[in-house]
């Protein structure tokens, strides 16, 4: 089997609902403002946004989600009582 393209996504619940957020694999976005960078993944990487809604362990209510900010390594730490 040939890779043709590596995917990266990070599962959350957001707002009680399951997103599902694209971190790496597509090239940067064309568009000065966030709706044309939207249009832009919409005319030409729908397939993408099926492919991750409709996986084998897609849910129906999923909330897709793309960054193009680069991910830090900076730790973290939260607490919950």
């Amino acid at each position: 089997m040939q890779v043709r393209r590596i995917l990266t996504t990070v599962d959350t619940h957001t707002a009680g609902g399951p997103t599902r957020t694209l971190i790496g694999g597509l090239p940067p976005l064309r568009g000065d403002s966030v709706a044309a960078k939207m249009e832009h993944f919409r005319s030409n990487y729908d397939p993408v946004r099926k492919l991750l809604m409709n996986e084998p362990a897609g849910i129906g209510t999923w909330r897709a989600r793309s960054s193009r900010s680069r991910p830090t390594r900076t730790p973290t730490s939260a607490s919950f009582s």
